[in-house]
């Protein structure tokens, strides 16, 4: 039984690493619009919600890059595309200087 649980995982980790690695050929940049910004207390958890084309998404930045961002501010995400169809983001990029 362990063997079988132990073929899943691997298998599961070496689907993201290849859809990661066939993502770093098509990065692109784009530039986002913040939507919310909120917080966690009972988890200590931060979040931003991005306004990413034609859709809504929840990203968790750092601490830090949280502290700098504001509501409506545009930031700069690095993502590719991999071959599994799963977007990964490469950078996080507030346009604010420290």
């Amino acid at each position: 039984m362990s063997y079988f649980f132990g073929v899943v995982i691997l298998f599961l980790f070496g689907t993201a690493f290849y859809n990661f690695e066939t993502a770093k050929e098509s990065k692109k940049t784009l530039n986002v619009f913040v939507i919310d910004k909120t917080e966690q207390f009972r988890h200590k958890k931060k979040y931003l919600k991005l306004d990413i084309g034609n859709h809504t998404e929840r990203f968790r930045p750092t601490t830090k890059e949280w502290k700098r961002i504001e509501i409506n501010d545009t930031i700069k995400l690095t993502v590719g595309l991999g071959q599994l169809g799963y977007e990964h983001i490469f950078n996080f990029t507030p346009n604010k200087p420290d």
